[in-house]
């Protein structure tokens, strides 16, 4: 008996230590695949930012024409801060989420971006009635005798390459502060940080600033005044010009910069964070830099941004939304009012 029980207890001994071995070399293997992944996210990051930066470069020291609107610029500074998010990112996994959550998250996103496409469709037709139909009350002539609300001559004595890197800052800050955030954070599945970006950005904001931009009518500092365009824009026809300069109150620029970093200031990817923050308050910056908005325009920007965000945190805080959006079920109207404040909404840390 003695003899079995010794032969049992060497077996027992032999699997337990092969079992040890096979974990071990299981972790072993995941940890490998782990840094693999993180090297490879660190590359691609890496890359894109290079690929950025030679963009800017090009732009901003060749002498390049920078426009107003540039699909390769976009493209540029797009690939600057999305690797910065990557390499900051790069050891935080992909968050896993049940089948029923994704497609629940990814139908409501589809429907909500063609809400948007549909609304921005609307808004410009609106804005462009608004531009053969004047407002009913005119404040330029108001806003310029208003003392300090004038910051133009920060344009006039600064350097050319100062004039430059803020004309690229100002003419990539009304796409990208939401959409660079947005497309990062759907690629880690942040379905929550995702809604945050979206409704606080121009889906709520068209509706908050409309309204002001029907009644009132300001135009922009360079135009008031008679001095040269801070951004070097060419116009082809006066409707062209009448419509890019008459949208000055509030500063949309600079509501949808403070919106973003107000978001941003909750991600826990700190070099992006920080980073993107910083582009953010560049973007408001540039705004009065150029001779384009007036101080009263970028306060109530700073204004509505904040509203947008606070509006955006209640609705995903919503036990609805919760629920039939972000297909989560149990979360307590105490417990979502928490994690949904717009200084404290931690998603995903």
């Amino acid at each position: 008996m003695k003899c079995k029980q010794a032969v049992c207890d060497n077996q027992m001994i032999i699997e337990y230590k092969s079992s040890t071995n096979y974990l071990q070399r299981a972790e072993a293997r995941a940890g490998g695949m782990k840094l693999v992944n993180e090297i490879i996210m660190l590359l691609i990051g890496f890359a894109l930012f290079g690929i950025g930066a030679c963009g800017v470069f090009k732009w901003y020291v060749l002498n390049y024409p920078i426009s107003y609107f540039s699909i390769e610029q976009l493209l540029y500074v797009w690939s600057v801060f999305y690797g910065i998010y990557i390499v900051s990112s790069a050891n935080t996994p992909i968050k896993m989420l049940s089948s029923r959550r994704f497609y629940i998250n990814s139908i409501g996103l589809a429907g909500a971006i063609c809400f948007l496409a549909l609304i921005i469709v609307l808004w410009v037709k609106l804005l462009l009635w608004r531009i053969e139909n004047p407002a009913p009350f005119n404040l330029s002539n108001v806003f310029a005798a208003i003392p300090g609300n004038n910051l133009s001559s920060l344009s006039r004595e600064s350097p050319e390459f100062i004039k430059k890197f803020f004309r690229i800052v100002y003419s990539t800050g009304f796409l990208l502060p939401f959409y660079i955030p947005i497309f990062a954070s759907l690629i880690k599945l942040r379905y929550e940080k995702v809604w945050q970006y979206l409704l606080s950005g121009h889906l709520l904001q068209i509706f908050l600033v409309t309204p002001l931009y029907l009644l009132f009518q300001v135009q922009e500092i360079w135009y008031v005044n008679g001095i040269p365009d801070g951004l070097g824009r060419m116009f082809f026809s006066e409707v062209e010009r009448n419509f890019m300069v008459s949208w000055c109150f509030p500063s949309m620029q600079t509501s949808i910069a403070t919106a973003s970093l107000l978001v941003a200031l909750q991600e826990p990817y700190k070099i992006f964070k920080w980073s993107w923050c910083t582009y953010c308050v560049l973007v408001v910056i540039a705004t009065l830099w150029l001779a384009v908005h007036w101080v009263v325009d970028v306060v109530l920007g700073i204004l509505i941004g904040y509203v947008a965000v606070y509006l955006a945190n209640r609705i995903i805080g919503s036990l609805m939304f919760q629920k039939y959006i972000l297909g989560i079920d149990g979360t307590s109207e105490v417990e979502a009012d928490r994690r949904y404040n717009v200084f404290d909404g931690v998603f995903d840390k």
